[in-house]
Parts: C-alpha cells; structure tokens; sequence
C-alpha cells in the first residue's frame, strides 16, 4: 500500500508533500533552478530514509566550476531515543 502511494502523482499544490506514518520516513531531493523557480531534478529517496543534511562541495581534480551535491541521508531513524540502523552519504554531479 506504501509503495502504491508513493508512486501515485497528486499535484502537491493541491494535496501538499506526502506524510510518513509513525516511525515511518519519506525524503525527496528537489534540485531548483533559484532564477525560474522550477524544478530541474526530484530524486525520490528509498522508503524510511530520511534526508538530514546536505552540503555543496568542489573536488580539486575536477574542473574548478564543477560542483557535487553530498546529502547526508540515515535509515530507520527514531527521534526519542534518537538511533538509526544506517548512515549514507549520497553525492550526486
């Protein structure tokens, strides 16, 4: 049933961003052109990986106007105590 409604596409205009059950989690990277306001890329995250930072970085062998997207993302997370199950950094060109 996840799966189903993570897949499904309502306009977010109308409905708003998916909610997550309790101790469940949803992240989606947007990648925004800042001047036109549209969306160019949406990564959708695995079910209960949440999205908890993100950082843009340069590498020094690569071309010096090249930037990465580095997000940090966990798995399972829970909040009081606060514990995950896993740690990921995810970098994207």
């Amino acid at each position: 049933m996840a799966e189903a409604f993570l897949n499904e596409d309502l306009p977010e205009a109308v409905f708003g961003a998916p909610k997550a059950g309790s101790g469940m989690w949803a992240s989606i990277i947007r990648v925004m052109d800042p001047v036109e306001g549209k969306t160019d890329h949406l990564i959708r995250l695995e079910q209960n990986e949440a999205a908890l930072s993100l950082c843009l970085i340069k590498f020094i062998h690569h071309p010096v106007d090249e930037q990465f997207l580095v997000v940090g993302v966990v798995k399972d997370m829970q909040l009081s105590p606060r514990q995950v199950t896993e740690g990921f950094l995810y970098t994207y060109r």
